[in-house]
């Protein structure tokens, strides 16, 4: 049925709680408003786990399970606990992951803000999906280990703090339209895939360069773009591009990675292959002038299409056996080497 309780702040609920049938809302109705569960939690397909509206809090400390629904208008649910599986619904306004988790289940999350905090550690234990969200955020030294399985985030705003880190391990997939704020500091390892949809990088402050550690996969009719406005991405793996990698006005792109395969358009404001060994190849196209900078050497690895090339003092770039094909009226500006065997 329907059922409140009032948990107060110095009391001890330690027995196991299910919600059966009906909707029960709970809450802590003096400071510091959260009221907790000690024991288990269940929630059975069909019934309803409401966090009072408005500012209060749920802390899970054991297992938590959602069969059922989760909610919460305006208040938070606090996960201190060892796991969570979820089959069901997950939409509270706040969620929050505060210790080491393991999270699990077929289940929707669906919150306006999910937050692992500074001592927060959540790692996956079955595919998960995070959809319609307004805020995911990883505080510093919060933890998101994949931990071969995916995580997939859809259209929400995905910041990284200083200190943060993606383990390398399974894979950080994207589906719609997202902003990632990759801040200086933060450590973004996992493999990225960006399924569908535009995903904008970005670090908003100094030195304004998202790196992306691990290898980075763009799927066809997706879109991978550094954020407008000077902003850079950096990626320092290989690249595998079958969509379209490109930037915003006056923003650039940076390969460090060994290769790059390109079968869709790259077409960013700038286009740096920075300092290191680096391969190209592929059916697609480089529809802006390719940069080779000091200290790097850019070997083709298969027939590919340029806008044009500059190569600067101490560059190379090595056509080997393939055919380099460029399209602009002045295509070649070599201060360095260009081997054409």
């Amino acid at each position: 049925g329907t059922v409140t309780m009032i948990i107060r702040n110095g009391s001890n609920f330690n027995a196991p709680l299910k919600v059966n049938t009906g909707t029960t809302t709970a809450r802590d109705n003096g400071a510091p408003y959260i009221a907790k569960f000690n024991g288990t939690v269940t929630i059975d397909a069909g019934a309803v786990l409401n966090v009072f509206n408005g500012g209060y809090f749920i802390q899970a400390n054991s297992t938590l399970t959602n069969n059922g629904t989760i909610n919460g208008s305006a208040s938070s649910l606090i996960v201190r606990c060892p796991s969570f599986v979820n089959n069901g619904i997950v939409n509270p306004t706040n969620i929050n992951f505060d210790t080491t988790t393991s999270i699990s289940g077929t289940g929707s999350y669906s919150p306006t803000n999910i937050t692992i905090s500074s001592s927060g550690n959540v790692s996956l234990a079955s595919n998960t999906s995070f959809t319609s969200m307004s805020n995911f955020y990883i505080d510093g030294n919060g933890i998101l280990n994949p931990n071969s399985f995916t995580i997939t985030l859809s259209s929400t705003n995905f910041t990284m703090y200083n200190l943060s880190t993606i383990v390398n391990s399974g894979l950080f997939q994207t589906q719609g339209n997202i902003l990632m704020n990759i801040k200086n500091g933060s450590a973004f390892n996992a493999p990225l895939k960006v399924h569908t949809g535009i995903a904008s990088a970005w670090d908003n402050g100094s030195p304004y360069t998202a790196f992306f550690n691990g290898p980075v996969t763009v799927d066809t009719g997706a879109t991978l773009s550094a954020y407008g406005g000077g902003f850079s991405i950096t990626f320092n793996n290989i690249v595998t591009n079958y969509g379209t990698i490109t930037s915003g006005g006056g923003s650039i792109v940076n390969f460090l990675g060994t290769n790059v395969t390109n079968n869709g358009i790259i077409n960013p404001s700038i286009l740096n292959f920075q300092t290191g060994t680096h391969t190209l190849q592929g059916t697609g196209l480089v529809g802006t002038n390719l940069n080779v900078v000091s200290g790097s050497t850019v070997t083709l690895a298969s027939n590919h299409q340029l806008l044009s090339v500059t190569v600067n003092t101490g560059g190379t770039f090595n056509l080997s056996t393939f055919k380099l094909s460029l399209t602009a009226s002045n295509p070649i500006a070599n201060s360095g080497t260009f081997n054409t065997t």
